[in-house]
C-alpha cells in the first residue's frame, strides 16, 4: 500500500515550502550567498511550506523602531509585545509575523567540504542581518485554503497533466510521484489505516510549489499592504537562533537553500 510520509517541518515558512511567511525585503542581506531559484516542481509530503516560510527585511537606515510599530499597527489586527519581549502583528486567519531585531551571527559549518551533503554550507561566516519580521509559524493547510477558495488557485500539482508531488511507498521504500495528491488529500492513505491519527487545518500545508508559495505571498500582500515574501536562508536560521522561531535550530547539512 502506498502511504505518505509525515512532513518535515521548516521554519515558515511552501517552506509552503511551507515556514512561509516574510515580508518584502527593504534592505541587503550582508554575507548571504548568492540567492539562486528552487527547483520548480512540487515539494513531496516530506516537506511544509513555511509561513516561517515569509520573511520582512526592515532597513534600519530607512525606519527606527518606533515607526516601524506604527506602520505595522497600520496593517496587521493588533501588534503586542510577547512574554518574552517579541514583538508580535497579527493578521487574519491566524497568521502572525514576529519581529527579530538586527544582528550578526555565524552561519555555516567548517567541518563541510566539497562533496559532502551540505558543503554549500561551508565555510562558516558571518551574516549581518537589518531587523525583519518572519511568520511565527509554518503556513497552515487551513490558511493555505483561505488563499484558495478566495482566488479559486490551482496549485502545481492540481494542474492538468501534473506527475503529481513525491510520496512514500512503504510498499517499496522509497518515494514515487502519484497523480490526483495534492495539498487538500496529504496523508489521507495514513489516516486511513490509522484513524488514531488526525490532520486538520491547523497542520502545515503540503505538496506545494516554490511557484504556488509564492502566489500566497502575492495574495497577502495585496490584501494586507505589507509585502510578503518567502524567507532567506540566513533569516530562518538566525530567527531560530534567537528564539523567536517556532522550530528548533539546526546546523549545516540540513539548510535549505534560499527560495529567491
Amino acid at each position: 500500500m502506498r502511504l505518505v510520509a509525515p512532513v518535515l517541518v521548516l521554519v515558515a515558512t511552501i517552506i509552503l515550502p511551507a515556514q512561509f511567511l516574510g515580508m518584502k525585503d527593504r534592505g541587503p542581506l550582508k554575507g548571504a550567498p548568492p540567492s539562486r531559484p528552487p527547483d520548480q516542481q512540487a515539494l513531496g509530503d516530506r516537506e511544509a511550506f513555511s509561513t516561517n516560510i515569509l520573511e520582512a527585511q526592515l532597513a534600519s537606515d530607512i525606519r527606527n523602531m518606533e515607526d516601524e510599530l506604527a506602520f505595522m499597527r497600520g496593517k496587521a489586527n493588533s501588534v503586542l509585545e510577547n512574554a518574552r519581549g517579541y514583538w508580535e502583528a497579527n493578521f487574519d486567519h491566524g497568521i502572525t509575523m514576529i519581529y527579530v531585531p538586527a544582528g550578526t551571527f555565524v552561519m555555516g559549518n567548517d567541518q563541510l567540504h566539497a562533496g559532502v551533503s551540505g558543503s554549500a554550507a561551508a565555510p562558516a561566516h558571518e551574516v549581518s542581518l537589518a531587523g525583519y519580521w518572519i511568520a511565527k509559524t509554518q503556513t497552515t493547510k487551513g490558511q493555505f485554503r483561505a488563499f484558495v477558495e478566495e482566488t479559486d488557485y490551482v496549485t502545481s500539482v492540481e494542474q492538468p497533466g501534473h506527475e503529481g508531488p513525491w510520496v512514500y511507498n512503504f510498499d517499496d521504500h522509497g518515494f514515487t510521484t502519484i497523480p490526483g495528491h495534492s495539498w487538500r488529500n496529504a496523508f489521507h492513505q495514513v489516516t486511513e489505516r490509522f484513524p488514531e491519527i488526525q490532520v486538520d487545518d491547523s497542520h502545515p500545508v503540503v505538496n506545494v510549489s516554490w511557484n504556488d508559495a509564492v502566489a500566497f505571498c502575492d495574495w497577502l500582500t495585496e490584501t494586507t499592504g505589507v509585502n510578503f515574501v518567502l524567507p532567506t536562508m540566513p533569516g530562518t536560521r538566525f530567527a531560530k537562533r534567537h528564539g523567536a522561531s517556532s522550530r528548533p535550530a539546526d546546523e549545516g547539512s540540513r539548510s535549505r537553500r534560499p527560495p529567491r
